[in-house]
């Protein structure tokens, strides 16, 4: 477990938080970001004729990720 220097009692954590960072009138602002709450259902139906995209190729197979 990680650890402040000098602080033994302090576990470091780590968020994966969005932030929103700002500066104005001489300070910087930072602001926790709501996330919206996402559902792969909503997402699929938001695809629609003019936004979907074509197939992409990468290549032949390099590895064993052949199916």
């Amino acid at each position: 477990m990680n650890t402040k220097k000098g602080d033994r009692k302090t576990p470091l954590t780590r968020s994966h938080k969005r932030l929103a960072i700002n500066a104005s009138k001489g300070r910087i602002l930072i602001d926790q970001v709501d996330e919206p709450d996402l559902k792969l259902e909503d997402l699929v139906a938001g695809i629609t004729q003019q936004n979907i995209h074509h197939e992409v190729s990468f290549g032949r197979p390099v590895g064993n990720e052949a199916l």
